[in-house]
């Protein structure tokens, strides 16, 4: 057992290595976010079961730790490409208009108080105490609790370094690059806390559960 979860260990570390420093191209970021939805909704399935059956899936932390790395490797990756939109080259993102325009349906205010919402029910879903979980889950579910302030902290980052690099390359005042841009960094960090949210509503039912 010890083998293969160092095996799993070293896999997800050359993984993780080639997506923060390779470009990905838009096809194959495609992918890789359905796989880590995919995983999203396995661990979702495993705390289910561990609720239904009374009986603890071991692989549970494993899968959250390994999860929430990759989750976070991918975004890391995706934010090169506002960057360079933001330079005046002309690329597809890696995310959807469709998602920009879903979140923003209602309005600007109403899309950011969604995302916001969205911010709080993951971190707080994270954050239920829990006497009864082992040791290693209680250490994953605080670096979890962590990887989530990462995304918040990449998302704002990559928003003002947006805005800074489109005033220095193409001249534009800080204030309209802002209003450009914020859209898109809000609607790409949204995209990667929605299966975020599904892990943390995982781990609610597990709390429910015992």
């Amino acid at each position: 057992m010890k083998g293969k979860i160092n095996f799993l260990t070293i896999s997800l570390a050359v993984v993780l290595a080639m997506i923060f420093f390779i470009p990905l191209p838009i096809l194959v970021f495609k992918i890789l976010y359905f796989f880590d939805f995919l995983l999203a909704i396995s661990i979702f399935v495993m705390t289910v079961i561990t609720v239904i059956r009374k009986k603890t899936v071991k692989f549970i932390p494993y899968f959250l730790l390994y999860f929430s790395i990759f989750t976070l490797a991918l975004n890391i990756n995706s934010a090169r490409n506002i960057l360079i939109f933001a330079k005046g080259k002309i690329g597809e993102f890696p995310i959807m208009q469709k998602v920009i325009d879903e979140l923003f349906s209602f309005g600007f205010a109403q899309g950011m108080l969604l995302f916001a919402a969205i911010v709080t029910l993951t971190f707080f879903s994270f954050s239920i105490p829990n006497k009864n979980y082992a040791e290693n889950i209680k250490e994953t579910l605080r670096f979890c609790r962590e990887t989530l302030i990462a995304h918040i902290l990449l998302y704002i980052a990559i928003t003002l370094m947006a805005c800074f690099i489109a005033h220095v390359s193409n001249g534009t005042a800080f204030f309209e690059s802002f209003q450009l841009y914020l859209p898109y960094s809000t609607a790409q960090t949204f995209l990667f806390l929605i299966p975020l949210t599904v892990c943390g509503v995982g781990i609610v039912f597990l709390k429910w559960g015992e």
